[in-house]
């Protein structure tokens, strides 16, 4: 895989994991307006909005800069481990039907990379 094609899928990663917790923050708000009570949302609430605090736009920033500091082909950063101050490489997995994916050896997150879109999955 080029590592253009590769850092380009993990900066999605970036802006896509934003708006998911982004999304899912909000939900969980609702949820918890019908149950104030509820102290596992309060707690999940809490969690999502520490992770989305460690997703800014300087962190981004930071990660793009560290790749550009790396040799072509060398491994390369695992996002999610860099948003929490980690450097983890990420390994080539098999194949899964014909789509190709890294995971980080830290973390154990995935990265997919089909051939028609971008995907990335935990």
């Amino acid at each position: 895989m080029a590592d253009e094609q590769l850092f380009k899928t993990l900066y999605n990663w970036f802006l896509e994991e934003r708006n998911r917790l982004s999304r899912s923050i909000m939900s969980y708000k609702k949820d918890l307006d019908l149950e104030p009570d509820r102290k596992d949302l309060k707690k999940s609430i809490e969690e999502k909005e520490n992770r989305l605090a460690l997703i800014t736009e300087e962190a981004i920033q930071k990660y793009q800069a560290f790749w550009n500091t790396l040799f072509p082909h060398e491994r390369r950063p695992c996002p999610s481990c860099f948003t929490h101050g980690e450097v983890s490489d990420l390994l080539p997995m098999p194949e899964d039907n014909g789509d190709e994916r890294v995971r980080c050896k830290t973390c154990q997150r995935s990265f997919y990379f089909p051939s028609s879109s971008t995907d990335t999955r935990q």
